[in-house]
């Protein structure tokens, strides 16, 4: 009796290891502490703008992205965020998950924050792009916003890819203007996924050793009664 209840023990101080690692919320990429924008990429109803980047060697899971943009009536224009994965040709290829998007300000320049609608793993040594759709009901065009100074996107998650211009998905090159190619800026929050041994290794573990005890307990026990 006294041995089965040593296994129990066991199970359950497995089940204590087995709870998730969690850490604080970090940025992944971004360039919006370091960037002024001094130009503007137009985006009538339709068109759409990527942001590419490629993940390192940790997951994390998805939190918010800002991106600096222009509506010109928060009435009549939007902008909608997605995830998209990367096709073969290196564009954006489909659809894999959406963001909600933030209450617009007519005539603002600034940066709008999308948070996150449910939970998603951004997986490591992945490309990914954050795909911008602008909708209006009027002849209104937005802008999203970038920098000619090749102030690259940087951060300890992921590298920076590119950006693309055009429909949806969007798959042209960003313009070049006076020679330099168009770096939109942004940023990209996520939570660090800490790498932990499978669960039944840890149950296998947590009951080796108590069940070890355990038995030394008993040997103990059984000694003394000699």
């Amino acid at each position: 009796m006294r041995f089965k209840r040593w296994v129990l023990l066991g199970v359950f101080v497995s089940g204590v290891l087995v709870e998730p690692m969690v850490s604080p919320a970090a940025s992944i990429i971004g360039n919006l502490s370091t960037a002024t924008f001094d130009v503007a990429q137009a985006t009538a109803n339709g068109d759409s703008v990527g942001i590419g980047f490629k993940m390192g060697t940790a997951a994390y899971a998805l939190g918010p992205a800002t991106v600096q943009l222009f509506v010109p009536s928060s009435l009549t224009d939007s902008y909608r965020l997605s995830l998209y994965n990367n096709d073969l040709s290196n564009n954006p290829g489909s659809a894999l998950f959406s963001f909600i998007s933030p209450t617009f300000q007519s005539n603002v320049f600034g940066p709008y924050t999308f948070a996150p609608s449910g939970s998603f793993t951004l997986q490591p040594n992945t490309v990914y792009w954050l795909v911008l759709t602008y909708s209006s009901d009027s002849t209104n065009q937005g802008d999203v916003l970038g920098n000619l100074h090749n102030v690259v996107p940087t951060g300890p998650g992921a590298s920076y890819v590119g950006g693309r211009v055009g429909g949806t998905p969007p798959t042209s090159p960003v313009p070049i203007n006076n020679g330099v190619p168009v770096i939109f800026n942004f940023g990209l929050e996520g939570t660090p996924l800490a790498s932990v041994p499978e669960p039944s290794s840890l149950i296998m573990a947590g009951i080796a050793a108590v069940t070890g005890l355990g038995c030394w307990r008993c040997r103990r026990t059984m000694k003394a009664l000699v």
